[in-house]
């Protein structure tokens, strides 16, 4: 004879993830940095700070151009992208669930999940925050 496990694959249909418009959030927030920056174009100065040294004296700077003013939220922005389309991914990834063990092996993907998830969002919270605050204190 020959064993045969079922399993109930409805797991999948479980959301143990945030939602991507938790990870939309900091993509706004950039969108506006970016539209902020450029309302306060005027103000920048012609030439301004963009690296320092470890002692914290300034060591590089770059002149005022339209994109030299954007370039740190644009990388920002293009991280926040990346974080929300993993967090998409991560609804559809592959699920490996042992039949021997059902119920644990269940648990520990939600499991996974969910702190994968809140990880990826501490993450993305916490990017934007910093390069928010030093693209603000440099440019603006």
């Amino acid at each position: 004879m020959k064993t045969v496990y079922v399993m109930d694959l409805s797991i999948r249909d479980r959301y143990e993830v945030l939602s991507p418009t938790f990870f939309a959030l900091p993509i706004i927030i950039t969108l506006a940095l970016i539209t902020f920056t450029y309302m306060n174009y005027n103000s920048i100065p012609d030439v301004f700070a963009t690296h320092w040294n470890a002692a914290g004296e300034v060591d590089g700077w770059t002149e005022k151009t339209w994109l030299s003013v954007i370039v740190m939220p644009l990388i920002l922005l293009g991280t926040q992208i990346s974080f929300f389309i993993i967090s998409i991914g991560m609804k559809s990834a592959k699920i490996q669930l042992s039949a021997q063990a059902k119920t644990a092996s269940a648990n520990r993907e939600l499991t996974q999940r969910k702190y994968g998830s809140w990880y990826l969002a501490a993450i993305n919270y916490s990017m934007t925050i910093l390069l928010v605050v030093l693209h603000y204190t440099t440019v603006i």
